[in-house]
């Protein structure tokens, strides 16, 4: 199974209550509330209560 579709598998499974941290830059999903990107670096990260 490939990494992004490991990680999209979490996602979904994720408890209705858990948050989505994303780069606003790049588009990348983050595992846990970052200060920046590991991709591009980007420092702007969004926060999505689910």
């Amino acid at each position: 199974m490939s990494s992004s579709l490991l990680q999209e598998v979490k996602q979904f499974l994720k408890p209705a209550d858990s948050d989505l941290y994303e780069c606003r830059h790049c588009g990348k999903t983050l595992e846990k509330e970052s200060e920046k990107c590991p991709d591009c670096g980007c420092e702007d990260i969004a926060q999505y209560k689910l």
